[in-house]
């Protein structure tokens, strides 16, 4: 006979078995993997009350298969709303490491090693160097203007795209790839055009 599997519960991290809780909490939350945990340690560190449930034991769904890398640039390979989220999530993601083993006691094996992107065609590498290019900013990025400006006009689309991302992020120092950008937003494909309207406004700000 197969019988359902035990669902386990635990208030601010510590695991009850299946003990009703004394009260109603605040909050539900479903799931005691990673994610789950770290979202019921933080409403509970606001005050919250907070009962976390699940099927299995703690960290034994998709938390134990998670091949445990946080490579934003590498999980979302266009800008917008999940690169941005990604990009925070690393950046806060030192500091909640070390209050965690500061709070518990229990040392985290975390360090920070880069990630490595592999190109496999000519295009991928176009694109991974101007990507890089962005990433590096300042004066030297700036340098290399004139040839992000001539991409906007490569063969391929991606191409295209991430030069334009990438002038539209350096703001008004770029304001030589207004031309440029101007034919991509009229005769590009739809990634394209919408890379190089943001650029131009981006490009156009005063203040930028």
């Amino acid at each position: 006979m197969v019988t359902e599997p035990p669902w386990y519960v635990m208030n601010a991290g510590v695991y009850l078995s299946e003990q009703p809780m004394a009260r109603p909490s605040d909050i539900i939350v479903i799931g005691a993997g990673i994610v789950g945990c770290a979202v019921a340690e933080e409403l509970s560190r606001r005050g919250a009350s907070v009962e976390i449930v699940d099927e299995r034991s703690v960290g034994m769904g998709a938390t134990q298969a998670s091949a445990g890398v946080l490579a934003p640039y590498l999980e979302a390979r266009e800008d917008g709303p999940f690169l941005d989220l990604t990009v925070r999530s690393l950046a806060l993601f030192d500091q909640f490491v070390e209050r965690v083993s500061a709070e518990s006691g229990v040392p985290v094996s975390y360090r920070r090693t880069g990630t490595l992107d592999v190109a496999t065609t000519d295009a991928e590498m176009r694109v991974a160097v101007i990507r890089a290019l962005g990433a590096v900013g300042g004066p030297e990025a700036h340098a290399a203007i004139p040839g992000l400006i001539a991409a906007v006009a490569d063969p391929d689309a991606r191409v295209q795209q991430a030069a334009a991302e990438v002038l539209g992020e350096f703001g008004t120092v770029a304001r030589d790839a207004v031309p440029s950008l101007r034919r991509a937003l009229q005769t590009g494909a739809p990634k394209v055009q919408k890379a190089a309207g943001e650029a131009l406004l981006n490009i156009m700000r005063p203040g930028k």
